[in-house]
């Protein structure tokens, strides 16, 4: 499904079907899909918060960020692979990947918190079948300049149960 990229402020969601939406899909129940999110994140300023990391100050900054697909679907009884690459090419340089961490409030059973590997990408495999809404940081890291960026994607699990 291919989609046009989601910019602003708008979040990106992976959506889990019903089993009853599922079964209006011409899918096999219970297969292994792999989806791959590409961020595209593009500097504008600082914004004059700072954190102490290890020693040394981070300066936090803003950005557009942009999510494509903006939406993935997982048909119930389906497990996904999940890949969050930088799109470094639209991105702004020395920008990557660091974290993708869960909110406190979310329910229990998403996806839990998962660092960039050693090629900059995040991967998990979502297999949760509770029906919510998770909403997770996701943290990129300008290492030589000392800077940071966070966003709020959201992960809509609207499957689960026998529903």
């Amino acid at each position: 499904m291919d989609q046009a990229p989601q910019t602003g402020t708008a979040t990106f969601s992976i959506h889990r079907l019903t089993r009853d939406a599922s079964l209006l899909r011409v899918t096999d129940a219970g297969v292994q899909q792999n989806l791959t999110i590409k961020v595209t994140f593009v500097y504008s300023a600082l914004t004059g918060n700072s954190k102490v990391v290890n020693g040394q100050t981070w300066y936090e900054a803003t950005g557009t960020w942009s999510f494509a697909p903006v939406t993935l679907e997982i048909p119930y009884g389906d497990t996904a692979d999940v890949k969050i690459k930088m799109d470094n090419n639209a991105s702004t340089n020395g920008w990557k990947l660091s974290q993708f961490l869960p909110k406190s409030t979310n329910p229990g059973g998403g996806p839990g918190t998962y660092s960039a590997d050693a090629d900059g990408d995040i991967e998990f495999t979502d297999n949760n079948s509770v029906a919510g809404t998770y909403y997770y940081g996701l943290y990129l890291v300008n290492p030589s300049q000392n800077y940071y960026a966070s966003y709020d994607p959201a992960i809509q699990q609207d499957g689960g149960g026998e529903g």
